[in-house]
């Protein structure tokens, strides 16, 4: 196991996230697991986006609000937090952003339901990464809560 420079390697991930918007997320909750895609924007290291109240990924945050998200060869471990609804000018900011970079998921999905729509907060604890470092199949490992990073060789 070879450590990493951190912010090196979580900027590296948070760069990747900004640049494309599209995930997979997992929820669970009674022992059922689910996962879709979602779209999404980051802010401050932290993803956000919106859903119906009446989706199971919804129920599923209220009830476990352990989540994952996998995006490629990358994998996250995260907290979700629901935020509620984006009116009144709260989230102004946020739901600008997804907007701008989702016009079709926001502006046509979900403009008939603006009283059912929350929007939801994910802080990332943990992300792995597959990679091929130095010519190699590696796994890159990005610890969040205490700023470690390490990459191992998969041989």
């Amino acid at each position: 196991m070879m450590d990493l420079d951190f912010n090196a390697a979580y900027g590296g991930i948070i760069k990747n996230l900004e640049s494309n918007g599209h995930a997979v997320l997992a929820t669970s909750a009674s022992d059922r697991v689910s996962a879709r895609m979602i779209s999404y924007v980051v802010s401050g290291g932290k993803l956000y986006f919106q859903t119906d109240r009446n989706f199971e990924k919804y129920r599923q945050i209220v009830e476990n609000n352990k989540v994952a998200l996998c995006l490629g060869a990358i994998q996250i471990q995260g907290i979700a937090k629901i935020l509620g609804l984006p009116g009144g000018g709260r989230y102004d900011g946020i739901v600008g952003e997804l907007r701008k970079k989702h016009p079709h998921s926001l502006s046509v999905l979900y403009s008939a339901k603006a009283d059912e729509i929350e929007l939801v907060e994910i802080s990332p604890v943990f992300v792995k990464v597959w990679s091929a470092g130095e010519g190699k199949p590696a796994i890159e490992f990005i610890d969040i809560a205490n700023r470690t990073a390490a990459r191992m060789l998969y041989t």
